[in-house]
């Protein structure tokens, strides 16, 4: 199930736009991003900082010409999809704490969904090779739905709902980017298009704010133990001993960074990582320099990314830094809601196998 930050960040993106294209090989029109592990191939900034995502999109640049035709594609397709999808008709597609989520509202963020992905890949629901992920694009759908009626209940005991102006002029500001991006002049017009009403295009940026204001609610975080770290990353196990071994003869760690090193990130910096808490990098990394006493040098360490040999420079317990302190942040939303979701009483009265 997709994660409370997910809902802020990911449903005006993926419900609206920002799927990866399949590839012929493997289609799989379920990706809406490609995201990587934890790395230890950084510059100065840590590899991740996400944040509770605004209220905007990415649009296209240029209009094609045959717009109009793929809409009409992709409305006939979508088609094609609800009919393999089969959904009953029944008036709820799940309750949460006795709160029903309509089977309308269900329908209108799935066809949201099915629009954005079949308007970029341009997809035929109409083929078994793509009807196979159908199940599983409108299972996320209704995990999204579940989880925005937990974070409104949340904010709403907090204190911290939007208000009717906020949504309104959010939910406006959104209106004219989806005109942009469809090249429509009116707001009746883009509704038609994406197949939704204003009622779904405010839940969705209520649902939003409301994930804002609660992750905005938390306490500043304190310190932490971290420890600033250089490393030498190769390829081989090979590599790595002849790098040891001129360490041991008495060359510079960091002329030998600049080098040898194939993070060409940190290269740069002399093999400099900066500083950095527990969970930033991968965790063999994490394990190997955490260990270390400052001036000590690991031996080889294996990680995903080939070998490492890391040099500790500090290691002490000080202020996270704001991206960090922000992915701390993010953790403990996360963590909040998921413990709300697991309290929740959850019942599915659609796609429950």
């Amino acid at each position: 199930m997709r994660n409370a930050i997910a809902i802020a960040a990911v449903i005006l993106i993926t419900l609206v736009g920002g799927c990866r294209q399949p590839t012929a090989e493997q289609p799989d029109p379920t990706a809406a991003t490609v995201m990587a592990p934890a790395t230890v191939v950084t510059d100065d900034e840590p590899a991740s900082t996400p944040t509770v995502a605004p209220i905007e999109l990415e649009l296209p640049t240029a209009e094609p010409p045959d717009m109009v035709a793929l809409r009409a594609q992709a409305i006939a397709s979508m088609g094609a999809a609800f009919e393999a999808l089969d959904l009953p008709d029944i008036p709820a597609a799940a309750q949460v704490n006795g709160t029903e989520i309509s089977m309308a509202l269900f329908t209108e963020y799935l066809r949201l969904r099915l629009y954005a992905i079949t308007m970029q890949n341009e997809i035929d629901w109409s083929t078994q090779e793509y009807q196979g992920f159908l199940p599983q694009i409108a299972g996320e759908v209704l995990d999204v739905l579940v989880q925005s009626e937990i974070v409104m209940a949340e904010a709403n005991a907090l204190g911290v709902t939007p208000s009717a102006e906020e949504i309104v002029s959010q939910r406006n500001s959104l209106l004219e980017q989806l005109k942009a991006a469809e090249s429509v002049d009116t707001d009746s017009e883009v509704l038609q298009a994406y197949g939704v009403s204003l009622d779904t295009l405010s839940h969705l940026v209520s649902t939003t704010l409301a994930a804002q204001a609660i992750y905005d609610q938390q306490a500043a975080l304190g310190e932490e133990e971290q420890v600033r770290a250089s490393h030498i990353l190769v390829a081989t196990i090979e590599e790595a001993e002849a790098v040891t071994q001129r360490l041991e003869a008495g060359e510079e760690f960091a002329t030998l960074a600049q080098e040898l090193s194939i993070d060409t990130g940190s290269a740069a910096q002399e093999g400099d990582l900066g500083w950095f808490p527990r969970g930033a990098m991968v965790e063999p990394f994490e394990q190997a320099a955490f260990a270390l006493e400052p001036g000590e040098i690991s031996v080889p360490v294996e990680s995903d990314y080939g070998f490492h040999i890391i040099l500790l420079q500090e290691k002490a317990v000080r202020p996270l830094d704001p991206s960090w302190a922000q992915l701390r942040q993010q953790e403990l939303f996360d963590q909040r809601l998921a413990e709300l979701e697991g309290n929740a009483d959850i019942e599915r009265f659609i796609l429950a196998d």
